[in-house]
């Protein structure tokens, strides 16, 4: 281990397991005890260790979420892709929505994970798209977002339009 990170490893669900994959290999699990998934602590595209805890550091950070996305090759992580995969999914349940309006969410979906020029885009389309569709895909995707989209969103999302 040669960087200032420990590894992260988390399940394909995005479970944290633990954030001292090397520090402290007692803590590491083949599969996650909260959903069963296979768990990983490298990214699958590129092979750089998900980034842990911060070795130098004086304080010991509880609760850090899996990170959406891989320092070193930008690719998102599988759980991040699970949900963006069940969000799409669930917009095109929805029935009462114009397609074109649809595909349009869809697109800017990435948009709302991270604060990027496009997020309030993301957040006009997704706001419009719920004030359309019906209760249970709006709260589906609604909750769906609020585990991973990035904390200025999840204020407008539960702030609504």
């Amino acid at each position: 281990m040669t960087s200032e990170y420990d590894a992260f490893q988390v399940c394909l669900n995005g479970h944290s397991i633990t954030r001292d994959y090397h520090v402290d290999p007692g803590t590491r699990k083949e599969y996650c005890s909260k959903c069963g998934a296979k768990t990983i602590h490298m990214c699958p595209e590129c092979e750089a260790e998900i980034r842990g805890h911060l070795l130098r550091a004086e304080v010991f950070v509880i609760g850090v979420e899996p990170p959406r996305f891989c320092h070193a090759c930008g690719e998102p992580y599988p759980w991040t892709v699970s949900v963006l995969k069940a969000a799409e999914e669930l917009i095109l349940l929805e029935k009462s929505v114009k397609t074109s309006l649809k595909e349009d969410v869809i697109d800017t979906l990435p948009d709302l994970l991270e604060d990027t020029p496009r997020t309030q885009l993301g957040v006009a389309r997704l706001n419009i798209f719920l004030q359309q569709a019906g209760k249970g895909v709006a709260s589906g995707l609604r909750n769906l977002l609020v585990d991973i989209a990035s904390e200025t969103v999840v204020r407008m999302i539960k702030q609504g339009p």
